[in-house]
């Protein structure tokens, strides 16, 4: 490899983290009791909110961009 960079991209999400965790999270909650679920989600949001809302209330998730270029010998 020749190089490698990560670097932070933080990303505001149009509408609500609920519709953002259902898409990126779907496979990890479907693995939880349905009737555990809506706890589950309420206390996830409760949790990122301290972090990734914003004073005006849009959320910007943490998302981090791998950068590369390899040859093949």
């Amino acid at each position: 490899m020749t190089t490698l960079d990560l670097f932070p991209r933080p990303t505001p999400i149009p509408g609500a983290i609920g519709d953002w965790l259902a898409i990126f999270a779907g496979p990890f909650v479907a693995a939880i009791p349905e009737a555990n679920r809506q706890a589950f989600a309420t206390e996830v949001r409760e949790t990122m909110a301290r972090r990734l809302r914003r004073p005006a209330g849009r959320w910007t998730v943490d998302y981090g961009r791998l950068r590369f270029a390899a040859f093949k010998p």
